[in-house]
């Protein structure tokens, strides 16, 4: 996954760079995420399906399934900053 891949503007911090995400990594994206207020959740398929990323706030969910959609929601949102 590289930034070319991404729509005009939008970046991925070079920790989340990488086709594999670590847990140190995903935890600092929580970690962005809380401080606008969003709750990011990783759903882990039961069967060799790709895992769903789910970002809720005020009871409403937003569902990814790529890693680069949930950090362009990110900046969407204005938490390139945070």
């Amino acid at each position: 996954m590289i930034n070319s891949d991404l729509p005009s503007g939008v970046s991925l911090p070079v920790n989340f760079q990488s086709a594999e995400i670590t847990p140190q990594n995903y935890a600092t994206l929580q970690a962005r995420f809380a401080m606008l207020g969003h709750v990011l959740q990783r759903n882990f398929p039961t069967d060799d399906g790709p895992s769903t990323y789910i970002v809720e706030r005020w009871g409403q969910a937003r569902y990814f399934t790529h890693l680069h959609d949930v950090a362009a929601f990110l900046s969407q949102i204005g938490g390139s900053n945070a």
